[in-house]
Order: C-alpha cells, then structure tokens, then sequence
C-alpha cells in the first residue's frame, strides 16, 4: 500500500546577530517545548511517538496521519493506525482520508477482516477484488498478507479473472465499467481496461466511434 505524505518543509531559525552561528532547531525540541510543528519529526526518532500524540492531541491533524503512519509501519497494527488516520480525516487533512480508505480497503480486502467491509464503497482495482472474491471462498488467500500493489500481480487472480473474461461475465463487466467511470486509468493500463470491456461485449476490437 501507498501511503502519500505531505512534503516537510525544514525549519531553521537564524540568530539576528550575525557574530553567532547559524542553528537549526530539531523539530522534536521544538515540539516537546512549545508544541510546535510535532508532525515533522522523523518517524525513526525515539520520541516519534510521543511527538506525533502531542500534536494530534493538540488537534494537528496532520500530525494525527503521521502517528496513524508510526503505527501501520512500526508495529504493523493497521486497526491502531485506521483510528489516527479517521481523526485526521475528521479534521480534513486530506493525506489521512487517502490513508485512512487504502487502510479500510486492506483490512477488508487483503486481511480479509469482515467488520471493516461495507464502510466505503471499494472504487478501482479494490472493486475488481470485492468482485474476484465473490466467486470463490478459497480467494480470499490469494490476497491474504499481500502488499497490494496490483490484482494482475497475484497469478490466481490472473486466472480467475482471464476465466470470467472468457465466460463474458455480466458481473465483472459492470466492475470493469464502474472502475474506468470512477477511477484514472491512462496508457496501457486504460488501453488494457479497455479490451477486455470489449471482449466481455463481446468486441475483440473497437473501432472508431463504436
């Protein structure tokens, strides 16, 4: 899974004499003592933690992404994590809405966790899956523990997915059609999509216009 951070913007503050040095504040100092930029602080420091809580308590929102991100990376607990990034989302940092639908979709459709199910409506490759799980129980493995990346990179999706092409699967032509309507598909990518809406059409080939 991706997960899109805020660019950080380095923060130095310069003595007005110019007989002193130049010194960098470290974020992590700055937040301890001030509450002051909480969410900048790398998340390999020892206090990363404690730091991202004093920022989200203080209703830095994004700062609340960042701990909902300590969590899903270093301790690998995504239910811990999907809290911060709702209450990031919550305060509309929109970096912790984008994480906090890739982590609802994994616990859903990769972990297989069925309370996270039917909380959002699963858009793109998310939708393909929902509907390549629904024909076979033993499915839901072939994602289990996979770090998403792309349904076409799991060989049993492959398959299933190549059968119910063949077969002009009614159900994975609305899947097909509501994953081009609602999400960005360009290049190979869009062109592929696009075949096998036709072959599930069945049209191999479009031509101009049809």
């Amino acid at each position: 899974m991706t997960i899109t951070l805020r660019p950080l913007v380095a923060i130095s503050i310069f003595s007005l004499s110019l007989s002193l040095p130049c010194e960098a504040v470290d974020p992590l100092d700055l937040c301890i003592s001030e509450n002051k930029n909480c969410s900048e602080v790398d998340i390999d420091q020892l206090k990363a933690e404690e730091a991202y809580k004093k920022g989200c308590n203080a209703k830095d929102y994004y700062a609340c992404t960042r701990l909902g991100q300590y969590y899903e990376i270093k301790t690998k607990d995504l239910k811990r994590a999907l809290t911060y990034y709702n209450r990031a989302c919550s305060g509309k940092d929109k970096y912790g809405c984008e994480a906090s639908y890739e982590a609802l979709m994994n616990l859903c459709y990769i972990k297989d966790l069925k309370s996270f199910c039917n909380q959002k409506e699963p858009q793109g490759e998310y939708r393909i899956i929902a509907f390549l799980k629904s024909f076979d129980p033993k499915y839901k493995d072939a994602f289990l523990n996979h770090n998403f990346d792309s349904v076409w990179k799991v060989k049993k999706a492959e398959t299933l997915y190549n059968k119910k092409i063949k077969e002009k699967n009614r159900k994975l032509l609305e899947a097909l059609e509501y994953s081009q309507k609602k999400s960005s598909h360009d290049g190979a990518d869009g062109e592929g999509l696009q075949m096998d809406i036709w072959k599930l059409k069945g049209k191999e080939r479009n031509s101009e216009g049809m």
